[in-house]
């Protein structure tokens, strides 16, 4: 056999198989070996816990979650609702239940704006402010009437009763705006004074005189015969009156105090003394002239050549406001009350009877507007008008069925001034 068929042959002789086996099992074996190691690793290594920082709590998986606000889910919307904590839900509740009470207690925000209480001391009398049956409550040494109990003695007080706004379009209509100006009329201790200086303060352009030009206080019928010292220019048809009224019973009070041109025999004992008693008739005898018709008959001097007599005091105020009353021409008549009370509305209908605005800057005068006499702060005059006894202090029920008898009805009901339950009684 030649050389070239040999190596032929040894070509292709059967080799030994390859060792996969071998391999394989190396393999598995270090897979093994790393996870027996790091088993041992885990066993032996310290448990992780996560550190827990101020105002943060863990949840089980180790996420960090605030504590200060949390979070609940409305199942309604996907929007998350954020819950406060309880100190603050209590403040926010006491803070809905004061301005509740004082938006139920218009006094309560006048004497706040005019900076006379303070909005804490409001909080620590809600109890009192919200109970139906308190008469009066008392606020940084103030002795307040409840707005309930002066609903009973003046109405409904939604709104205040402001009589002639049906005869403004015709004022304007007549009277150009140049030509008009305002200026205040009524009995005394009417408030008079403080209205002069709302009407100077508080409206927008608009001239202001300190009395009507035939006087305040003088009966209505003098109007275009009588011209008041200082105001002999003024045309008496150009200006807006603006006529103060007061529950009768209050003013007959002011009136025993400061008569002013009034004048009667009375005592400090019986006043107002609208039926003379037995103390009248000792002090001034039983055959007083002016108690002849069996009432305390009075006169008032306005000067030496007007003096007026009446019957009594509250024929006085009968017969002045049923003058204004039936009054052809426009007029306000305003009430003493609802000025007091709430100023801003009232201001803002005469304001739009005028033909102008109120300021925005409003001026509140909390000190007595009087410069002579009687001298009566704001907050005092709150006071005395919630006073349901002071009403009819000194009266006898003569005294209050006369007047009763003889107020004038209409103008009672219209200014929704209340007869004394006294009498209502009887």
């Amino acid at each position: 056999m030649d050389a070239t068929v040999s190596t032929s042959i040894e070509a292709h002789a059967v080799r030994p198989p390859k060792r996969y086996g071998s391999r394989l099992f190396l393999s598995v074996f270090m897979v093994l070996l790393m996870a027996g190691t790091m088993q041992i690793v885990l066993y032996t290594a310290p448990t992780f816990e996560p550190k827990r920082q101020k105002d943060q709590m863990i949840d089980p998986m180790g996420w960090k979650v605030s504590s200060k606000r949390p979070t609940t889910y409305n199942s309604t919307t996907t929007q998350p609702v954020e819950t406060e904590p309880p100190e603050q839900n209590e403040a926010l509740d006491i803070q809905i239940l004061v301005q509740d009470t004082v938006r139920r207690n218009p006094l309560i925000e006048l004497l706040e704006e005019a900076k006379l209480i303070r909005p804490e001391d409001v909080k620590q009398h809600l109890d009192t402010l919200n109970n139906p049956n308190a008469t009066t409550v008392v606020i940084d040494g103030l002795t307040l009437p409840t707005w309930p109990l002066l609903q009973s003695l003046y109405g409904t007080m939604e709104e205040p009763i402001v009589l002639g706004m049906e005869r403004c379009q015709t004022y304007r209509d007549n009277v150009s705006p140049k030509q008009r100006y305002t200026a205040v009329a009524g009995m005394f201790n009417t408030g008079t004074n403080a209205m002069e200086h709302h009407l100077r303060h508080n409206l927008v352009q608009m001239r202001s005189t300190w009395q009507v030009p035939w006087g305040k206080h003088r009966m209505p019928f003098v109007r275009l015969s009588h011209k008041a010292n200082g105001l002999e220019k003024e045309d008496q048809t150009k200006v807006m009156p603006v006529v103060m009224i007061r529950d009768p019973f209050h003013w007959m009070q002011s009136m025993c105090k400061m008569p002013y041109a009034t004048h009667w025999k009375h005592t400090k004992k019986h006043c107002p003394n609208l039926i003379p008693n037995e103390l009248d008739y000792q002090r001034f005898g039983r055959q007083e002239p002016t108690f002849r018709n069996g009432t305390a008959a009075i006169k008032v001097i306005f000067s030496e050549v007007q003096i007026f007599h009446w019957e009594s005091l509250v024929d006085l105020y009968s017969d002045y406001y049923r003058q204004y009353l039936e009054a052809d021409y426009p007029r306000l008549i305003v009430r003493f009350e609802d000025m007091l009370l709430q100023p801003r509305r009232v201001l803002a209908q005469v304001a739009e009877c005028v033909g102008t605005t109120v300021a925005e800057q409003w001026k509140y005068q909390t000190e007595s507007s009087k410069g002579h006499g009687s001298h009566t702060t704001f907050a005092a005059a709150i006071t005395k008008t919630g006073d349901a006894q002071r009403r009819v202090a000194g009266m006898t029920d003569e005294d209050l069925v006369y007047a009763t008898e003889h107020l004038d009805p209409e103008v009672m009901e219209r200014f929704q001034y209340q007869i004394p339950e006294q009498v209502s009684e009887t």
